[in-house]
């Protein structure tokens, strides 16, 4: 329950010290991360229909999404690239900082 508690903080956690993966764990950081990149085009448009086509660039907003799904997913590859192969295998088990 605690893990959930962590998870659910971390998705709306308004402080950058609770999107620090060594915090959560690298397998509930990477489940926050793909929740935040499948949510997001969703709470765009949402933003969208509350908005009314008024206010709001559609074409600079949807633009600035792509780049940052983009770089995060060009950093995500570019992290698994450069883990040492013999340590790939362990990178998702949880181990807190005593472990470490």
């Amino acid at each position: 329950i605690m893990h959930l508690m962590f998870y659910l903080a971390s998705v709306a956690a308004p402080f950058p010290f609770l999107r620090f993966p060594g915090y959560l764990g690298p397998l509930l950081f990477c489940a926050s991360t793909c929740y935040q990149m499948v949510s997001s085009p969703f709470m765009l448009l949402v933003a969208f229909s509350i908005d009314g086509g008024r206010d709001l660039p559609h074409k600079e907003l949807w633009l600035l999404l792509a780049v940052a799904m983009v770089t995060t997913l060009v950093g995500a590859i570019l992290m698994a690239c450069s883990i040492v192969p013999e340590y790939r295998s362990t990178f998702y088990k949880h181990q807190s900082f005593k472990m470490l």
